[in-house]
């Protein structure tokens, strides 16, 4: 599933520069459509997928490839005169991908930025247990798309009442020198994870804590306040 799921990741960046590149609009609206429906789903892809492995970076290298389509097919139809409309139905499907995956892209980011905003609400400041580095938010925010821990909320699953203390959890993960998040064998052992095995000054855990919940206020069926203590574990 991880090595489908690192496929996924890449080709779909992949596959829609070789679009561009490749099969470029035979008209304005096509090529427009085109241009703008790889580049929503691009950002979208940036904002809801987990960039760990593969590391983050490789954004920036489908990011420039696409921008070199870009120019390339914007080059070639400023030589070739392309009418504004598209003649014909491989014209029209051209066009009407490229619009559903702005619609698409569009919707995804919007939802994926909403869900990382914080909340007009006061924000208590905590120190951090966590040391200097660079650290990946795997599972965060206030929407399912974001963070899969609201998933247990749902009150139609028995089984999810037993979880809900994690329901608001958000899952951090340490990065190396070059991106990566975790290793590609996924081993059982934590120390093989950077955030649990990095020399001093990089992304590594401080303390673990240990939390009781004191007193719990429900405000809303989603939205709850929490007094508690935790105390550090050595």
């Amino acid at each position: 599933m991880q090595s489908l799921m690192i496929a996924i990741q890449l080709g779909l960046p992949a596959a829609l520069v070789l679009w561009i590149a490749l099969f470029p609009g035979s008209s304005w609206l096509g090529l427009c459509a085109q241009v703008l429906g790889a580049g929503f789903a691009f950002f979208a892809m940036s904002r809801v997928m987990l960039w760990g492995l593969p590391p983050r970076w490789m954004l920036h290298v489908f990011a420039a490839l696409w921008a070199l389509g870009v120019v390339w097919a914007f080059t070639t139809a400023l030589r070739a005169d392309l009418p504004v409309m598209p003649s014909g139905w491989p014209g029209w499907a051209t066009a009407a991908v490229g619009l559903i995956l702005v619609a698409g892209g569009g919707t995804l980011s919007l939802q994926a930025m909403a869900s990382s905003t914080p909340p007009g609400s006061r924000m208590i400041e905590l120190s951090s247990p966590l040391g200097p580095g660079a650290y990946l938010v795997a599972h965060g925010g206030s929407r399912q798309l974001t963070n899969v821990h609201l998933k247990t909320l749902d009150p139609n699953v028995p089984r999810f009442a037993d979880w809900r203390g994690q329901s608001y959890g958000v899952d951090v993960l340490g990065r190396t020198e070059l991106g990566f998040s975790r290793p590609l064998s996924n081993p059982p052992d934590p120390a093989a994870y950077p955030i649990f095995n990095a020399p001093a000054g990089h992304s590594q855990i401080l303390r673990l804590c240990m939390l009781t919940i004191l007193v719990l206020f429900q405000l809303t069926p989603h939205s709850y306040i929490y007094i508690f203590s935790y105390i550090s574990i050595p």
